[in-house]
Protein backbone atom coordinates (compact mmCIF):
# COMPACT_ATOMS: atom_id res chain seq x y z
CA UNK A 1 0.00 0.00 0.00
CA UNK A 2 0.97 2.84 -0.71
CA UNK A 3 1.76 5.99 1.74
CA UNK A 4 -0.30 9.26 1.05
CA UNK A 5 0.82 12.41 2.20
CA UNK A 6 3.98 13.27 4.94
CA UNK A 7 4.55 11.42 7.60
CA UNK A 8 3.68 12.98 10.57
CA UNK A 9 6.13 11.67 12.38
CA UNK A 10 8.96 13.15 10.24
CA UNK A 11 6.52 16.82 10.87
CA UNK A 12 7.15 16.32 14.56
CA UNK A 13 10.99 15.89 14.32
CA UNK A 14 10.87 18.89 12.32
CA UNK A 15 8.62 20.88 14.14
CA UNK A 16 10.70 19.81 17.38
CA UNK A 17 14.12 20.55 15.67
CA UNK A 18 12.90 23.91 14.56
CA UNK A 19 11.54 25.15 18.20
CA UNK A 20 15.04 23.80 19.64
CA UNK A 21 17.12 26.03 17.35
CA UNK A 22 14.65 29.30 17.16
CA UNK A 23 15.03 28.39 21.06
CA UNK A 24 18.63 28.82 21.80
CA UNK A 25 19.32 31.57 19.24
CA UNK A 26 16.66 33.54 21.16
CA UNK A 27 18.37 32.40 24.18
CA UNK A 28 21.78 33.26 23.25
CA UNK A 29 20.64 36.61 22.17
CA UNK A 30 18.81 37.75 25.22
CA UNK A 31 21.37 36.56 27.79
CA UNK A 32 24.12 38.72 25.47
CA UNK A 33 21.15 41.96 25.87
CA UNK A 34 21.12 41.59 29.83
CA UNK A 35 24.20 41.43 30.64
CA UNK A 36 25.13 44.47 32.13
CA UNK A 37 21.89 45.96 32.40
CA UNK A 38 20.19 47.94 35.30
CA UNK A 39 17.26 49.59 36.39
CA UNK A 40 16.73 52.91 35.79
CA UNK A 41 15.11 55.44 38.39
CA UNK A 42 11.71 55.51 36.46
CA UNK A 43 10.54 52.83 39.04
CA UNK A 44 11.87 51.84 42.05
CA UNK A 45 14.46 49.85 42.10
CA UNK A 46 13.63 46.79 44.32
CA UNK A 47 10.87 45.94 42.03
CA UNK A 48 12.69 46.80 38.97
CA UNK A 49 15.27 43.82 40.23
CA UNK A 50 12.48 41.59 40.76
CA UNK A 51 11.51 41.63 37.13
CA UNK A 52 14.93 41.62 35.90
CA UNK A 53 15.48 38.44 38.10
CA UNK A 54 12.38 36.94 36.90
CA UNK A 55 13.75 37.45 33.15
CA UNK A 56 16.69 35.09 34.58
CA UNK A 57 14.72 33.04 36.07
CA UNK A 58 12.77 32.35 32.93
CA UNK A 59 16.51 32.28 31.04
CA UNK A 60 16.98 29.18 33.95
CA UNK A 61 14.04 27.20 33.03
CA UNK A 62 14.77 27.34 29.07
CA UNK A 63 18.11 25.80 30.16
CA UNK A 64 16.33 23.25 32.38
CA UNK A 65 13.41 22.48 29.34
CA UNK A 66 16.26 22.27 26.69
CA UNK A 67 18.24 20.11 28.88
CA UNK A 68 14.93 17.78 29.08
CA UNK A 69 14.59 17.87 25.69
CA UNK A 70 11.08 19.66 25.93
CA UNK A 71 11.13 21.90 23.13
CA UNK A 72 7.60 22.99 23.53
CA UNK A 73 8.37 24.66 26.97
CA UNK A 74 11.90 26.10 26.54
CA UNK A 75 10.51 28.10 23.69
CA UNK A 76 7.56 29.25 25.71
CA UNK A 77 9.74 30.46 28.80
CA UNK A 78 12.24 31.78 26.48
CA UNK A 79 9.56 33.84 24.65
CA UNK A 80 8.05 34.97 27.83
CA UNK A 81 11.31 36.10 28.84
CA UNK A 82 11.59 37.83 25.62
CA UNK A 83 8.13 39.77 26.56
CA UNK A 84 9.08 41.19 29.57
CA UNK A 85 12.51 42.18 28.52
CA UNK A 86 11.03 43.81 25.27
CA UNK A 87 8.37 45.81 27.77
CA UNK A 88 11.37 46.64 30.42
CA UNK A 89 13.22 48.21 28.15
CA UNK A 90 11.15 49.90 25.43
CA UNK A 91 9.60 51.66 28.42
CA UNK A 92 13.13 52.79 29.12
CA UNK A 93 13.09 51.25 32.62
CA UNK A 94 16.60 49.26 32.16
CA UNK A 95 19.70 50.59 30.59
CA UNK A 96 22.99 48.64 30.04
CA UNK A 97 25.76 49.82 32.62
CA UNK A 98 28.32 49.19 30.02
CA UNK A 99 27.10 51.18 27.02
CA UNK A 100 26.07 53.96 29.42
CA UNK A 101 29.79 54.21 30.59
CA UNK A 102 31.32 53.79 27.63
CA UNK A 103 29.52 56.82 25.85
Amino acid sequence: MKKEGPDIRDENVKTMDELKTETIKWLDKLEKEIKDIQPTDKLDKKIMKGVIENIKAYIQDTKHFLKKKDYTRAFEAIIYAWGIWETIRRCNLVENVKQSTTD
